[in-house]
């Protein structure tokens, strides 16, 4: 009972984590294109598998949570939780002009419980799908005559997201098939600022803040497809695959506008509340992972995304923007360890790898995709403990500024803490 005591704590520390990163990550800002519709999607990767370059479908460690496929929670015989942390730079530029951003944030936090060793497991988790994180600032002057200039700023920022609360199982059918399923609560809340400030003292100074919040019920599916000693003894071929299905929200609208005349402050209730179906598309994943020893593995996997028909009727203009998503990563990873030893190097994997993202924006007729090299390092806890942690590094190259669009160089840094324990022990007799 004392190890299940360490994983409520665990999930206490990094809930808490979460909560706060939350509420602190509106000071500061992220990607620009995630100011379209519900923002920049996801994925549900781990730091050991951003820094092979993958999604995860079909890498099962059995020591990690894996959150990407459901058909993973039913094969270990660990409890296994997870919290995972993400620090990025985006060095943006367009034609004219250049800026700086920075976003520190939780993602995701995951346990496993194994109810019949190695057969059935149930897992908890919360997670980001989408995260809305931006600022963008417009100075500009207007003409009223042929005497008078007009100046002022017009500044623009938002945050939030949808994010999923997500309960499942994964069950394995025999020593070749996995199974996993996976219901959740998806709920999104975002809130955006508008803000107009004039040169002119005699004109008003605007702002307008809009919260869109929604829930709605989700779903996925996993399948895992495992084969041993297909080259030699020691070696494992597996191939997995991860369906999330649509999800609809009626969402809400709520807009206020705040005006400052003469020092006095006037808040109005605009017309444009209201509620407009918003859309979550169709998500698969498939994956194959070859073990090729203990000791080095290889993966390849893609995602596909059906945005073309995900709705956003809260700015029609935002979602006509949208087109379908594809992202293709491989990667490897060496890891030189021996079990029980105490030898410097054997407490670390390394891993590389590199994806293509085609994105979910389309604008002006520019695919706004990604191009991200990848490098990780896994350190494991001593020898009485099979917990370890990630770092990776990934460094992206996002959009174009062709057609005075955003080019984004981003800079990476992703921090997994894997706790990895058994949650009964049997007592030996006197």
């Amino acid at each position: 009972m004392k190890k299940l005591s360490i994983v409520i704590v665990f999930l206490f520390f990094v809930s808490s984590a979460f909560a706060q990163t939350v509420s602190d990550s509106e000071a500061n800002s992220g990607s620009i294109y995630s100011f379209y519709g519900v923002g920049t999607p996801i994925l549900q990767n781990s730091a050991q598998e951003k820094g092979m370059g993958i999604f995860g479908v079909s890498s099962n460690d059995l020591e990690t949570s894996g959150l990407s496929n459901p058909a993973f929670w039913g094969l270990g015989a660990f409890v296994r939780g997870t919290a995972n942390f993400t620090l990025a730079k985006y060095n943006a530029e367009d034609s004219f002009s250049s800026s700086t951003n920075s976003l520190f944030e939780a993602g995701t936090i995951h346990v496993v419980f194994p109810i019949v060793k190695q057969k059935l497991g149930v897992s908890a988790a919360l997670y980001p799908v989408t995260r809305t994180n931006f600022k963008s600032s417009i100075t500009k002057q207007l003409f009223p005559n042929a005497t008078d200039t007009l100046g002022y700023q017009f500044d623009k920022n938002g945050s939030g997201g949808i994010s999923k609360l997500e309960f499942g199982f994964g069950y394995a059918i025999n020593k070749y098939i996995a199974i996993g399923y996976a219901p959740s609560l998806a709920f999104m809340r975002t809130n955006s600022s508008e803000k107009i400030d004039f040169s002119t003292s005699g004109y008003s100074t605007n702002t307008v803040n809009t919260d869109i919040t929604a829930s709605a019920f989700s779903q996925r599916f996993g399948i895992l497809f495992s084969k041993r000693g297909l080259l030699n003894n020691n070696d494992i071929i597996q191939l997995g695959s991860s369906v999330v299905l649509p999800v609809n929200f009626d969402a809400k609208s709520k807009s206020l506008t705040t005006k400052v005349i003469n020092g006095a402050t006037t808040t109005i209730d605009l017309d444009r509340s209201g509620i407009g179906n918003v859309s979550l598309p169709l998500q698969v994943s498939g994956g194959l992972t070859y073990f090729a020893s203990p000791y080095f593995n290889v993966s390849a996997d893609g995602l596909y995304e059906e945005w073309s028909k995900a709705k956003y009727e809260l700015n029609l203009d935002e979602v006509n923007n949208y087109s379908d998503r594809f992202l293709l990563g491989i990667g490897a990873q060496f890891h030189p360890y021996r079990k029980g030893s105490d030898r410097f190097f054997s407490k670390f994997r390394y891993s590389a790898g590199v994806s293509y993202d085609k994105g979910h924006l389309t604008i002006d007729n520019q695919d706004i995709n990604t191009l991200w090299f990848s490098t990780g390092l896994g350190v494991f806890a001593p020898r009485s403990s099979r917990s370890s942690f990630d770092l990776s590094i990934q460094y992206g190259i996002r959009g174009t500024t062709t057609q005075n669009l955003v080019q984004e160089k981003i800079w990476a840094i992703n921090f997994s803490v894997n706790l990895t324990e058994l949650m009964f022990i049997r007592p030996k007799l006197n």
